[in-house]
């Protein structure tokens, strides 16, 4: 603005200073308001977009979205590692007897800690025993042959279990420890009949914890500890309970009950400890299937059915006689049950002179099809429920003969001289 526009305005020359200042502000403040408009718009379109965003990705991708929960989460089986004084403690109760602390939360260890439990107590076992060869032209010859396997201390005092299988026949036993001592090994007795055996060493290794193989679920996590191949000494694999109850021949030819996992089970595992996720023994590795065309069919003996046969190894070197019911069978196989027209069961083949069976009154040609009010058919079927047993303890069977259904009832008798009940390719001893 010059000085002829403000002499017509009547404005005097001496307020132009203030004047254009003034006019200036006006449009700043106009300019900042621009501004402050834009900015409310920008806000309130972002708001917007975010919220429809927002929208989209909880209506479209819900696991990216939602709000987030601060709260802390102990997941189950994790062990609570705050400090005591900021932990929820358990609430003292008060009962009959007092005031007590209540029952406080089961420590669940990782498999790291269950691993560091277990290695102190596993062992390696080799086995050297002396074999007969046909060579040449039928010549006889003699060699020595080394078996390997794993085992663990059962109890203080250097009491070491594994399979029967391993040490079968063996002159000289070693067992192989943790921190890589030697030492000879006593074999005090075994059970084939479970594929069980008990060593002696003379060393002080911890004794595992005992758990409950009847408690275990399909499902349920487990731990293998074993030397496999002989040379992988302490390797750790884990799995799942695959099945429960499944019986199998087992390497001694004898029919033994094993649960079924997953876990890696090679040659050389065999008779190691087979942990539960609370790190207690409830299992002895013993067998897998193995073909090219099979991958993880473990199998492990139940700890709760062979806990007798080890006490009964450690206080008197060996184990009774197994009960016997005095008869032989073998399954009803396709063929038969179309040629002959028999049921799914098992086809009785030979009966006891005097035994429990005769006297009951079962005859060769029966088939048993249930036992204990169990279906039963097979013979793998049938020593599953007759494993376990004892003598005097009785036992049902359902019977057909010739069309007809009929029930006996049975009780075991004693076995005799130690004979165990075997496996051949066609029947089974009971």
């Amino acid at each position: 603005m010059n000085d002829e526009l403000l002499k017509e305005e009547n404005i005097p020359a001496e307020e132009r200073a203030e004047t254009e200042p003034k006019k200036e502000k006006k449009k700043r403040g106009a300019l900042k308001k621009g501004v402050a408009l834009s900015a409310l718009a920008s806000v309130l379109l972002g708001l917007f977009g975010g919220a429809l965003g927002a929208f989209l990705v909880l209506r479209f991708f819900p696991e990216n979205g939602g709000a987030k929960d601060e709260t802390p989460v102990i997941a189950p089986g994790v062990v609570n590692v705050l400090p005591p004084e900021t932990a929820d403690l358990p609430e003292k109760t008060t009962g009959e007897q007092g005031e007590t602390d209540a029952e406080a939360p089961a420590f669940t260890p990782t498999p790291a800690q269950i691993y560091a439990m277990a290695v102190p107590s596993a062992v390696g076992v080799k086995a050297t025993r002396t074999e007969e060869t046909t060579g040449f032209l039928g010549k006889k010859t003699q060699r020595e042959a080394v078996a390997t396997g794993s085992g663990f201390a059962v109890r203080e005092g250097g009491y070491i279990v594994t399979n029967a299988h391993v040490v079968k026949d063996a002159h000289t036993i070693a067992v192989t420890a943790y921190n890589g001592a030697v030492y000879p090994a006593e074999l005090l007795g075994t059970d084939p009949a479970c594929d069980v055996a008990v060593l002696k060493i003379d060393a002080a290794l911890p004794a595992v914890t005992i758990g409950s193989s009847e408690a275990l679920s399909v499902g349920d996590k487990i731990y293998v500890v074993g030397n496999p191949l002989s040379d992988l000494a302490y390797t750790f694999t884990d799995g799942i309970v695959s099945y429960k109850n499944r019986v199998i021949l087992g390497a001694g030819e004898q029919l033994i009950n094993t649960f079924q996992t997953n876990a890696a089970i090679n040659e050389g595992n065999s008779g190691g400890p087979v942990f539960n996720a609370m790190g207690q023994v409830v299992g002895i590795s013993t067998a897998k299937y193995a073909a090219s065309s099979i991958e993880g069919l473990g199998f492990c003996i139940p700890v709760d059915g062979v806990l007798g046969s080890i006490d009964e190894i450690i206080e008197t070197g060996g184990v009774s006689a197994k009960p016997s019911l005095g008869f032989s069978a073998q399954s009803v196989t396709a063929a038969m049950a179309s040629e002959q027209g028999l049921p799914a069961g098992c086809w009785i083949v030979q009966v006891d002179d005097g035994s429990p069976a005769a006297e009951a009154g079962l005859k060769v040609g029966d088939v048993i099809v249930q036992a204990d009010g169990s279906p039963v058919a097979s013979v793998k079927a049938l020593s599953a429920v007759v494993n376990g047993k004892k003598e005097g303890d009785a036992i049902s069977f359902r019977v057909s003969r010739d069309g007809m259904s009929f029930e006996f009832h049975l009780t075991f008798a004693a076995g005799s001289g130690g004979e165990k009940r075997t496996a051949n390719a066609y029947a089974i001893d009971y």
